[in-house]
């Protein structure tokens, strides 16, 4: 573990003491970003409709993604397999719900 990490992991044993551990996440996110050493990545809010649904014509879709260890399909691994399926418009593209 390197001092960033530990930094970090300690700020948050102190921190959580004092302030909810949401404000608490939140500092601990700013805190390793700012370290340089991490990006932070945060979720998204889903929405299952996009726009009102109308007669036009839909299709359905999927968006695939997959998360290795690596480039090197003999020696990585998959980690992690995501697939969000949603219905669009086939003539101008438009995602009506996912």
């Amino acid at each position: 573990m390197d001092d960033a990490t530990r930094l970090a992991l300690a700020m948050i044993l102190f921190v959580s003491r004092f302030i909810p551990v949401k404000d608490s996440l939140e500092h601990m996110a700013r805190t390793l970003a700012d370290s340089g050493a991490y990006r932070i990545l945060r979720r998204l809010e889903s929405r299952t409709e996009y726009r009102p649904t109308d007669e036009s014509p839909k299709l359905v879709a999927a968006i695939v993604d997959v998360e290795t260890t690596g480039t090197n399909p003999d020696r990585d691994k998959i980690i992690e397999f995501g697939i969000c399926l949603f219905e669009y418009d086939r003539h101008d593209a438009r995602i009506y719900k996912s």
